[in-house]
């Protein structure tokens, strides 16, 4: 979904398609300005990754990492980036990768939870916490919804239960 015209967008709408999109990447951080720039120019280069534009037009937006390509693959980098679409120590302080496709933290959460599942047709299984789905879920020392947006990935893992087993609980957890 690097390069996306907009009639692109109408289609995944009219045909229901997900958009699976890789935020960790919308940044103008080295290999923007040094890859990108040189073989996209700059005008197409500034509008890659759109993803405001696929929740705009009611496309299922669900979020990747492209792993091993990205390392690591941690989601709450993920949120972050797909909120601010700027990270500190990857791009300047205010270089930000087209500003009018930022998202909410809510669609970021949902494109890395129900709209995977919903994407690998596992939504009456897993990627909300219903009755009756697996219980899988973490718990976090900070509330990223009530957040700066920039401290979002800085958030630890307190525990993390998979199929409602305890499979990691942090030594300072409660």
């Amino acid at each position: 979904m690097q390069l996306t015209r907009p009639g692109d967008i109408e289609r995944f709408a009219a045909l229901g398609v997900t958009a699976v999109l890789n935020p960790y990447w919308f940044l103008r951080d080295d290999y923007f300005y040094d890859l990108q720039v040189p073989y996209l120019g700059l005008e197409r280069a500034e509008r890659e990754y759109p993803m405001a534009s696929f929740f705009a037009a009611a496309v299922p937006v669900a979020s990747a990492s492209d792993f091993p390509v990205t390392v690591p693959p941690d989601p709450l980098v993920g949120i972050q980036v797909g909120v601010m679409r700027w990270s500190a120590g990857e791009a300047a302080a205010g270089d930000v990768l087209w500003p009018e496709e930022r998202v909410t933290v809510e669609q970021m959460v949902d494109s890395f939870t129900i709209a995977g599942a919903r994407a690998h047709r596992l939504a009456d299984e897993t990627g909300s916490l219903e009755a009756g789905k697996s219980a899988d879920l973490i718990v976090l020392d900070t509330n990223i919804l009530g957040v700066p947006a920039e401290e979002i990935g800085s958030a630890k893992v307190l525990l993390t239960v998979f199929g409602g087993d305890e499979v990691y609980r942090a030594p300072e957890a409660p």
